[in-house]
């Protein structure tokens, strides 16, 4: 009878312990969401035409974004890192392209490959 009881109550236990936190899953999906949209904002901030901004394929610091340079009037399709709120960089704006690649490959390999 023992054990009648306790494989019910053991079988509950191990239930409860493989489903996940939704509680906790929907925290952390809150806090990325709001990463997400403060390191946009300093993007925005780095870039003269802010509003012609489109975000793509952005992960963390790390994204692709189109915009519309005001002087050509075309849209540029580049990659970003944020490094902090200070520094944004954009690829082909302030740096060359060999030191844009080698920030992306170190800060963005993990979301990118």
């Amino acid at each position: 009878m023992k054990k009648l009881i306790i494989l019910p109550l053991v079988a509950l236990i191990l239930l409860g312990c493989s489903q996940p936190n939704t509680q906790q899953e929907a925290d952390s999906k809150i806090l990325q969401d709001e990463d997400l949209k403060k390191f946009r904002e300093m993007v925005r901030n780095a870039l003269p035409n802010s509003d012609l901004v489109q975000f793509h394929q952005q992960e963390g610091e790390c994204g692709e974004l189109s915009f519309r340079d005001k002087s050509t009037n075309e849209m540029k399709h580049r990659r970003f890192i944020v490094v902090n709120k200070n520094i944004v960089l954009i690829e082909r704006r302030q740096i060359d392209q060999e030191y844009f690649d080698l920030s992306w490959r170190n800060a963005c390999r993990d979301y990118f490959g």
